[in-house]
């Protein structure tokens, strides 16, 4: 109802109490009518049984036969009349006429009584008694004494009218009732429409006016045209467009304004994170540049020196190193991650390899903290990156076992919703509700105010974050007070018909066996030159080392085989960079010889060379383990 509109509300009022009273005054007049019929039908019958009976009274007490046959027949002249009998007291017929007059008496017997007429569908029965009239007879010579001879029945008359002509008249009577209410509502119908358009027709201006105003059209205006409460309202109308507008443009010229101080602030923060960029990336390599040099002479002194005096203080130099190389490790992910350098490599595999690899991997520690590990198996096939995978699970685990001082940490997998969920359980310090989102924001840690490291950077949730960002899924976190956390995440099922690719981690590297090969170096630090030569020479390398390319390819001139690794700093002096050698190198020879790129540069426009370049790349300070995992590799899948 609330959708119908002012138009044919206003009609409908206007006709539908004019239709009520058309067909009830239609409904009276034609009952009226027909009950009228109905009656004057009955009446006459009625009229025509009590003439014929009486007519019949000679004849019967004479058995003047032909007599009654003649009043039969005159009976049968008036209208209507269907068929009449002359019946005497024993119902036999002395006289009748008509259609079928020897059923009258069958049909009086089974439903009347005497003088109450039969009614059937098609006709009605009248019936009437045929006496002798009540004679007094006064006796002259009597005068105590009054014989009366009261009337006595001869026989009955029945007369059959027919209801075919009323049942005419009664349809006729009610087409033209119908007729007329028909006519009489399309004449209401169409006064009520034309009076409701000039009702209706202001209102339905000022309703289309206030649409406009809805959709914004604040400049129109009503005409006002109309008088009274209307010429109000049209008023009223225009004032309040007249002022929505004028708001509106004041709004308008406040939001350009904030629009452009928005834009101003916008871009000003953008210079100043380009700014903190590139001093984050030229700070990174310049305190790179020493750090990786001091890790490769540490690797070198550790492999030849023997006392153990010595030994436990370069074990302390390799610890201080290690824990410099996560702090710059973690800075750099996190500005890739920024850059978009990473690019997931979704296989399918196995999780239970990496639940396999967590258990080893953390079990000795949970074993110095005397808590409890369990990392229970899965054979379920997951699709996924395993590689940024386990980097994510390492965090979790690492953190869960930081800050968990009593109870165990459990790592558990849950099929919901057709792919599996990987669960971190733990029972410590817990997280309070209004920080759980805090967590995954850079250097938080919230029960660490003293920044002590022996807590971690505060920089691996945010990783975490990324990486799963980059996996198509998130980490969700649930946490009591002092009770623990639970950190999850959901990974696609994956199928055993598509086996994984190996992982570069799942590579030996040739424990201390000796490296047969010829290594070409370029470095234009020669500090790091020499730490990397002293390096590899100890790993039973033979090394080329050069300052740059071109002082390379002169070495290279003179040297009696190919180099099968060519190890390059990316960026080197005089705007040379890696890329350019390795490739002239590979150009010289004509052969793809393996190449690894070793940077500290983290500006994201330099790691997105550096991927695209399809070499491996290494960040400073690189450690001596990872350096021979990948030259291992590489070789061995040349």
């Amino acid at each position: 109802m609330n959708r119908v509109g002012i138009r044919t509300r206003v009609t409908a009022l206007a006709v539908v109490p004019a239709a009520i009273i058309a067909a009830l005054l239609a409904v009276y007049f034609t009952h009226s009518r027909i009950t009228d019929l109905d009656l004057s039908l009955r009446n006459r019958g009625v009229d025509i049984a009590r003439h014929l009976a009486a007519a019949s009274e000679y004849g019967l007490v004479a058995g003047n036969t032909p007599l009654l046959n003649s009043l039969v027949k005159s009976s049968l002249k008036e209208a209507d009349v269907r068929a009449v009998a002359i019946l005497d007291t024993r119902h036999r017929i002395l006289a009748g006429g008509g259609i079928a007059p020897e059923t009258l008496a069958a049909v009086w017997e089974r439903g009347a009584s005497l003088n109450a007429p039969v009614e059937q569908k098609t006709f009605v029965l009248f019936s009437a008694p045929i006496t002798l009239p009540e004679v007094n007879i006064d006796d002259p010579f009597d005068q105590s004494a009054r014989r009366r001879e009261s009337g006595t029945q001869l026989g009955t008359v029945l007369v059959q009218l027919s209801l075919a002509q009323t049942s005419q008249v009664r349809n006729q009577m009610l087409l033209s009732g119908l007729s007329i209410t028909l006519l009489g509502l399309l004449f209401t119908t169409g006064v009520a429409l034309r009076m409701s358009r000039k009702v209706t027709r202001p209102i339905r201006k000022l309703s289309t006016a206030l649409e406009r105003l809805g959709l914004g059209l604040l400049d129109t205006r009503v005409t006002p045209e109309s008088a009274g409460e209307l010429l109000i309202l049209e008023n009223g109308i225009n004032a309040m467009a007249a002022s929505l507008q004028a708001s509106q443009q004041h709004l308008q010229a406040r939001i350009d304004e904030a629009t452009r101080e928005l834009t101003e602030q916008k871009e000003e923060a953008e210079r100043a994170n380009i700014a903190k960029s590139r001093f984050l990336a030229a700070a990174s390599h310049d305190l790179r540049q020493p750090m990786h040099a001091l890790g490769l002479f540490v690797g070198a002194l550790k492999e030849r020196i023997s006392y153990p005096e010595v030994s436990s203080i370069v074990k302390n130099i390799e610890a201080s190193v290690t824990a410099m190389d996560s702090l710059f490790n973690a800075l750099l992910d996190i500005s890739r991650l920024d850059a978009g350098v990473f690019h997931p490599n979704i296989v399918d595999f196995p999780i239970n390899r990496l639940l396999d690899r967590l258990r080893v991997e953390f079990a000795p520690q949970a074993m110095e903290k005397w808590l409890r590990f369990k990392v229970m198996p899965c054979s379920a096939m997951v699709r996924s990156d395993p590689m940024m995978l386990e980097r994510i699970m390492l965090n979790l685990v690492s953190n869960a076992l930081r800050y968990t001082d009593q109870g165990g940490v459990v790592v558990g997998c849950r099929r919901r919703r057709g792919g599996l969920r990987i669960e971190v359980w733990d029972s410590g310090v817990g997280i309070p509700a209004d920080r759980l989102h805090d967590v995954f924001h850079e250097f938080v840690q919230i029960d660490n105010p003293e920044r002590d490291r022996k807590h971690g950077l505060g920089l691996g949730l945010a990783i975490v974050e990324r990486m799963a960002k980059l996996l198509g899924t998130h980490v969700t976190v649930r946490s009591v007070v002092h009770r623990g956390s639970v950190f999850s995440l959901d990974l696609p099922l994956g199928s055993r018909d598509r086996p994984a690719r190996v992982n570069l981690a799942d590579i030996a590297a040739g424990g201390a066996n000796k490296l047969d090969l010829c290594v070409a170096v370029v470095d234009d630090e020669t500090a790091i030159l020499d730490g990397m030569r002293v390096l590899l020479e100890n790993w039973g390398c033979r090394v080329l080392a050069a300052a740059s390319g071109e002082e390379l390819l002169q070495l290279l001139d003179s040297a009696p085989q190919m180099p099968d690794l060519i190890v390059s700093d990316y960026r080197l002096r005089e705007g040379e960079n890696g890329i350019a050698v390795i490739r002239a190198i590979q150009a010289a020879y004509g052969v793809p010889i393996p190449g690894v790129l070793i940077s500290g540069d983290t500006a994201p426009e330099r790691l997105r060379e550096a991927q695209e370049s399809g070499f491996h790349l290494l960040h400073k300070p690189v450690s001596p383990a990872k350096l021979r995992l990948l030259i291992t590799h590489l070789v061995n899948t040349r």
